[in-house]
């Protein structure tokens, strides 16, 4: 074969190889990477339309926001309504003593014993006349449903600054049963006891909701602790982020399975 040929043949393969690296390397679309995850969350404000003159100055209103999804959602539900009302907002008659001044205000947020216990910084120079009766009203509003709407919250305790007392009289309510006579127990770190050395031993304290079922593999367990026994034709159950002991379904020996057609939490023999 003459030599001229066998260099075309060879230049005509060198070619090809090059276009397909470069087609390869170069024109291959890179993979689009999936959005991420969202939910909503519900924060609630006054409303000058829905409430004209703030006749009642603890009505407050729903709104929804959407925020990267996560398992702290009373954290992420506070710091979306301590940013205050947005512009959008606004407009429909949305107010509130929350503003771009205090979206940074939260310390901390846990629960225990179906209690969130709000610890945040010192507000009273930045909204001073939340300490008015009506002003106390709509704030104590908009914290405490905000909070409420997760099934494991019935009450909340707010502190200053890890003190309970100095919010509490501010607002010119003082220390009462309501709010365990500003107890700053639950504000502190924990001492470090071991909760194993406790021979105390609660009931089991996780939720069913009894949704329909054939069989254990239509349940599924949901919540942040996984203390909820539900069925996978429900949509998923949203608690707020606090372990307990009573949540140990090995403690109590339970599976979240089907009895009856119903997803419970079900002894297992």
């Amino acid at each position: 074969m003459p030599k001229t040929i066998i260099t075309i043949i060879i230049i005509i393969i060198i070619a090809g190889l090059g276009y397909w690296f470069y087609q390869y390397f170069n024109l291959t679309p890179a993979p689009t990477p999936p959005p991420p995850e969202t939910m909503t969350v519900k924060v609630y404000f006054g409303n000058t339309n829905l409430n004209p003159n703030m006749q009642d100055c603890s009505k407050v209103h729903p709104v929804e926001r959407t925020i990267p999804k996560t398992l702290a959602v009373a954290k992420a539900s506070l710091e979306e309504l301590f940013k205050g009302p947005n512009e959008g907002e606004k407009t429909q008659g949305y107010v509130s003593w929350f503003s771009e001044a205090t979206k940074d205000i939260l310390k901390s947020v846990k629960i225990e014993n179906s209690t969130a216990y709000v610890d945040l910084k010192d507000i009273r120079q930045i909204v001073p006349n939340v300490s008015t009766s009506c002003g106390s009203a709509e704030f104590l509003a908009e914290v405490e449903t905000t909070l409420k709407q997760f099934p494991t919250v019935n009450k909340v305790i707010i502190a200053i600054d890890g003190k309970p007392s100095t919010f509490y009289e501010w607002i010119q309510i003082g220390c009462a049963k309501e709010n365990d006579f500003c107890d700053e127990t639950p504000f502190k770190a924990s001492n470090g006891e071991s909760k194993e050395n406790s021979t105390h031993k609660e009931d089991f304290c996780g939720n069913s909701t009894f949704g329909n079922c054939v069989a254990d593999a239509d349940c599924v367990t949901g919540g942040c602790s996984g203390e909820v026994c539900q069925s996978k034709s429900e949509e998923p159950i949203i608690t707020t982020c606090e372990y307990k002991d009573c949540y140990n379904t090995q403690v109590y020996n339970l599976k979240c399975g089907c009895a009856q057609n119903k997803c419970q939490w079900i002894k297992i023999p």
